[in-house]
């Protein structure tokens, strides 16, 4: 439950930010358009050297601003979100979160001029690009001020005394623990080591240290052998915080309470919250914009499919998501209508071992289908299922289910994170790999998982598409 929480209060984050950059550029329009107006009613008087701001083109407003709005929600909290500001160990650093915002609204501005340049959008107003940047660094700041004042009043805990309780000699856990404390004014009393304690000495150093936390830095497994201490401050109504080293078997060793019930949450992979958020409105609002875009392109080869043979134009399919559940993917029919019905007369003819099921010159496609397989233009569709959040732009192979059947219990690894249209198993081969390979590509990425990975494998992407080299 804690790492849900800390997820959905960055998704919260992130989109709070997202809506500060679209008031910075729709404030950054009223403030042009008022420029413009003062120098229409004051043209004769302002010096040669001004730069000209006429008014709007009529419709030219609203032609800039259909890109110009998602683009600066999409590119600011992507921005930040590259510098860090959504990192977990970062939301109490507002000094240093300072920096953070201006680096992000540079770089977001770079970027969006740079879009403007290489497509020579010239009805954009740089102008308004500029104020943006400026307008949204302020409504950020505005934003970091009043959670700064809502944190600090809510939890803050500056002066307070603490004692330390460890096995062993300083941990480098320790040490950053500590770093943290003492940002937040925190005094160290006394440091006592488990080994020989006893419950009369500890609790005469707490009386007398007026202690006001406990913090323990002890391996996990030597927990309940020390329990007897560790909850000595318990009962004197003193919080006990118990920090112990990652376990080489998890990278991500979370323990929470919820409704009276303690949990300890061990998993094998170690997301980072902040850029997990990232890619999810990243998925959500370039899909959206992408399927607004192709809308063309859809309704050309929806009349195609139809027109080339009997059936309906999308392909739908059971598939398996995020940690075993099942949703619908889509797709543009690409064989014919009883292409399932046949595949138990062509399984003698399967080149591939195992139980997946492919063919070279496979029979049931139709003529256009292989057309669209070979320019991968048939899972143009699943943008709607990354839309919905079944799926991610980049992700693991989707699977079906009786194929997850035969998955060893570490293989299941790969469903711990939602599968993409595109990922390492398709810039790597696709149909070419044999099973054991595109599953050991999955569980490299979600081992392995940043957004940079996905960044790489999107452009690789882009090259196999164009290269045709789909099926």
């Amino acid at each position: 439950m804690l790492y849900h929480r800390q997820y959905s209060y960055l998704r919260l984050m992130m989109w709070s930010d997202a809506i500060c950059a679209a008031l910075g550029l729709l404030l950054a329009y009223a403030l042009r358009f008022a420029l413009s107006s003062w120098y229409a009613s004051n043209a004769s008087g302002i010096p040669l050297w001004f730069p000209a701001i006429p008014p709007y083109e009529e419709g030219f407003f609203l032609k800039e601003l259909l890109w110009t709005l998602p683009s600066c929600m999409l590119v600011w909290p992507l921005c930040l979100g590259h510098y860090g500001l959504y990192d977990t160990e970062r939301q109490r650093d507002w000094k240093g979160r300072r920096i953070l915002i201006l680096q992000g609204s540079l770089l977001a501005t770079v970027v969006l001029m740079t879009f403007i340049f290489v497509f020579k959008l010239e009805y954009t107003a740089r102008i308004v690009i500029v104020g943006t940047a400026f307008l949204t660094a302020g409504l950020l700041e505005l934003k970091e001020l009043f959670l700064r004042r809502y944190r600090v009043m809510k939890d803050r805990q500056d002066d307070f005394h603490l004692l330390i309780l460890r096995k062993g000699l300083e941990s480098e856990e320790e040490r950053l623990t500590l770093e943290r404390y003492s940002e937040w004014g925190a005094k160290q009393v006394r440091v006592l080591s488990l080994e020989g304690l006893d419950e009369e000495t500890l609790t005469k150093a707490l009386i007398e240290g007026e202690v006001d936390e406990i913090a323990c830095f002890c391996p996990l497994e030597e927990l309940f052998r020390f329990w007897p201490l560790i909850k000595a401050g318990g009962v004197m109504g003193l919080q006990t915080v118990c920090y112990f080293p990652t376990d080489k078997g998890f990278e991500r060793i979370a323990v929470s309470k919820s409704e009276g019930v303690n949990a300890l949450s061990l998993n094998k992979t170690s997301p980072d919250l902040g850029a997990l958020t990232v890619k999810l409105i990243f998925d959500k609002v370039f899909a959206f914009i992408l399927l607004i875009l192709l809308s063309p392109l859809f309704l050309i080869i929806a009349i195609l499919v139809k027109q080339s043979s009997k059936g309906p134009v999308f392909w739908r399919q059971t598939r398996v998501g995020r940690n075993g559940h099942l949703f619908t993917l889509y797709k543009f029919r690409s064989m014919v209508a009883d292409a399932e019905e046949m595949k138990e007369e062509l399984m003698s003819r399967n080149e591939v071992e195992g139980w997946a099921f492919k063919m070279e010159r496979d029979p049931r496609v139709t003529p256009i289908g292989r057309f669209l397989r070979r320019f991968s233009l048939d899972e143009l569709p699943q943008l709607l299922n990354v839309v919905l959040g079944s799926m991610s732009l980049v992700g693991p192979r989707p699977s079906l289910p009786e194929e997850v059947e035969h998955f060893a219990p570490g293989e299941r690894r790969r469903l711990s994170m939602k599968p993409g249209m595109t990922g390492l198993w398709q810039v790597s081969g696709r149909h070419t790999l044999p099973i054991e390979r595109w599953i050991s590509l999955d569980l490299e990425y979600v081992d392995n998982w940043t957004l940079l990975l996905d960044v790489k494998i999107l452009f690789k992407t882009v090259i196999t598409v164009l290269k045709g080299s789909g099926r």
